[in-house]
């Protein structure tokens, strides 16, 4: 949904102009939002679902959606059922479009600058509890603040940190990365994770590193080259066989 609310309907709209359609608009009912144009005479809309990645790969198994954008690779079990538009693993049906990223705060007036991505594991899963367990300059017990991920919550970065660890039942759950935010900023204990770079006084991003490699920033490079931990692929799924032509294109636009 984090996507399909500005990424995904830019880019129908985007390819809609490019391709020569006039009057391109968009307009959003509830979880449908529809880009429409007029071309040659004729009206034409594209609709974007606003679900769940499980939900759209269900939906094309059904033949209700003509292809999926999702922030997780499809699952063997999922291609498998869409055999029938090829090999969903295969170059002409997968494209990574772009890349999501996903960020970890503290309070600003936290000394901590970085972590490994066990340590962040281990505070989520609750093993970890209080500040002075990894600082020497920092205690007090660790209030943990995550994004609602959803549906496709242990199938993302947070279940791979977790790895078999479970969430600690303390940790809060809120809807937006602004609600994330906000409560890091009143919170001198807190630790946050989403996926939205910090935008609040009082909010700060720490450096991450995996396995205790070098520690990564969450810049341009690192994210590009995939050295930030903690950066996950942003996939179009569509059918090389039993396919719309004009998705195809689509697809062909969004890697240009």
């Amino acid at each position: 949904k984090r996507e399909g609310e500005k990424l995904f309907p830019e880019l129908a709209n985007a390819w809609m102009r490019a391709r020569g359609y006039t009057s391109v608009s968009t307009s959003t009912e509830r979880d449908t939002i529809t880009i429409s144009g007029n071309k040659d005479g004729k009206s034409k809309r594209i609709l974007i679902a606003k679900s769940s990645a499980k939900g759209g790969f269900e939906g094309m198994i059904q033949g209700r959606v003509e292809g999926v954008f999702s922030s997780r690779p499809i699952e063997s079990g999922e291609a498998d059922r869409l055999s029938a538009y090829g090999d969903m693993f295969g170059p002409q049906n997968e494209k990574v479009i772009g890349h999501d990223i996903s960020f970890v705060y503290v309070n600003s007036s936290n000394p901590i600058t970085n972590m490994n991505g066990e340590t962040l594991g281990r505070i989520l899963s609750g093993e970890i509890t209080d500040w002075s367990e990894i600082s020497d300059k920092k205690e007090g017990e660790i209030t943990i603040k995550v994004e609602n991920l959803g549906v496709d919550k242990n199938l993302g970065i947070l279940a791979k940190i977790l790895g078999e660890r479970e969430m600690v039942e303390t940790s809060k759950s809120l809807e937006t990365p602004d609600d994330v935010l906000g409560a890091v900023a009143r919170d001198s204990n807190a630790i946050g994770f989403s996926h939205k770079p910090s935008s609040f006084s009082g909010v700060k991003n720490i450096a991450l590193n995996e396995r205790n490699a070098g520690t990564f920033d969450p810049n341009d490079f690192n994210i590009s080259t995939e050295a930030y931990p903690f950066t996950e692929r942003l996939y179009l799924y569509i059918g090389s066989n039993n396919s719309a032509p004009e998705l195809a294109d689509f697809a062909d636009f969004a890697l240009s």
